[in-house]
């Protein structure tokens, strides 16, 4: 649920990946903590996160 944006790839015409990023969860110990944000800084910086959902790719266009 929320804000989505999606990227096509495509090669002559032919789709051949996909990217996928959602917003971000509320909360992440382990993004908070390697990026050392406080609460408030999270508060304000959190719009600014993207979340990579999905990253696929055609198996034959892999090497192209």
């Amino acid at each position: 649920m929320g804000r989505r944006i999606y990227y096509a790839a495509s090669y002559r015409g032919t789709w051949v990946g996909v990217l996928l990023f959602d917003i971000p969860a509320r909360r992440n110990k382990h993004r908070e903590q390697r990026i050392g944000w406080t609460s408030e800084q999270l508060a304000s910086r959190l719009q600014h996160v993207a979340n990579n959902s999905r990253f696929l790719m055609v198996p034959a266009f892999a090497g192209v």
